[in-house]
């Protein structure tokens, strides 16, 4: 029986850590992450990542992870973003997420009562 409990752990431990949204090794920032903000700035090519904090788990599991980037707005005007962004999986697939909900750090923080 003991056998059989570790290797539950040991399997659901593995699945978790298997499941989690890839990153990119460079910029530490996870790749559907990098596809919804190539798909929803207005200049694209003018992002520049800041800092990509670890991704992690939620209660509900779905994962999020805060970036801080910097990319043009609709004037043409560098801003500095620091962003939430909450992920979760795409039905039916096993390692691909989408980004459903981004909130500013400022009111993520707020609804948390950090």
């Amino acid at each position: 029986m003991k056998k059989l409990a570790l290797l539950i752990l040991i399997f659901t431990t593995s699945t978790i850590v298997i499941a989690q949204p890839e990153t990119s090794a460079w910029s530490g920032v996870s790749y559907c992450i990098k596809d919804y903000l190539k798909e929803n700035l207005h200049d694209p090519k003018s992002l520049d990542f800041q800092d990509a904090y670890k991704v992690t788990a939620v209660a509900n599991g779905d994962y999020i992870q805060r970036v801080t980037y910097r990319a043009k707005n609709a004037f043409g005007g560098l801003v500095l973003e620091d962003q939430v962004f909450f992920m979760k999986r795409v039905y039916g697939e096993v390692n691909d997420y989408e980004v459903y909900t981004v909130w500013s750090n400022s009111e993520f923080k707020t609804i948390m009562g950090l």
